[in-house]
């Protein structure tokens, strides 16, 4: 016999979530991905789109906060890990409190090869994951 989960959610997470067909879409749009350039969305959307249900859900883990930056310079993506208040990373950004990992995509990088962005993405994503799921 298969269990269902229901979810209790308020009206405002009720909106927010509106649209989402997937748990994909919902991690997308909690990391503000949407707002960004549609060659970042669908390099992120390929990505995420590998990764087991399970993963997406442990994405989803308070101490993680993925910022999508417009613009900078060097890396396209980073994660930093573990977050404390003193590093400059911290200093710069400001996370919130209950973050211990950080995961930085500079939307900034468009010309940069969708395939190095990926393989980026991938590595980093590896990584978080591995942090936030012990």
């Amino acid at each position: 016999m298969q269990t269902q989960t229901k979810l209790i959610l308020s009206k405002k997470q009720a909106l927010f979530y509106a649209g989402c067909k997937s748990i994909m879409d919902c991690r997308m749009r909690e990391w503000g991905v949407e707002k960004q350039p549609r060659r970042i969305q669908r390099s992120v959307r390929r990505v995420l789109s590998e990764l087991h249900p399970s993963a997406l859900y442990i994405l989803k883990d308070p101490r993680l906060e993925v910022m999508v930056l417009p613009e900078g310079e060097g890396f396209s993506v980073w994660a930093y890990f573990p977050v404390h208040r003193r590093r400059w990373i911290a200093r710069q950004l400001r996370p919130k409190p209950q973050t211990r990992v950080l995961l930085v995509i500079n939307a900034g990088h468009e010309r940069e090869p969708a395939k190095t962005f990926e393989d980026d993405l991938r590595d980093h994503l590896g990584h978080t994951l591995l942090y936030t799921a012990h």
